[in-house]
């Protein structure tokens, strides 16, 4: 997830990879803003996390959208 990504595609590239939760595959939750959890005290900002398989422990990439595009993605683990 780079930013600038149209977060109507994130639906498509979770579902194409089999991760996230329901509400990242959904391609209605953009519509609905049910894309991760709006930040108290950010206006127009969401926040998720998906984790991602590896072979040596756990990752995870955490995103921040404004509900049109990717604002930021990183990798922790």
């Amino acid at each position: 997830m780079q930013p600038g990504l149209d977060v109507r595609k994130i639906a498509e590239i979770a579902s194409k990879y089999d991760v996230g939760f329901k509400d990242v595959r959904d391609p209605k939750s953009v519509d609905n803003e049910k894309l991760g959890s709006k930040l108290a005290g950010k206006e127009s900002t969401w926040f998720f996390a998906v984790g991602a398989p590896a072979t040596m422990g756990e990752h995870a990439c955490g995103v921040y959208h404004n509900n049109k595009v990717v604002l930021s993605a990183s990798l922790g683990g």
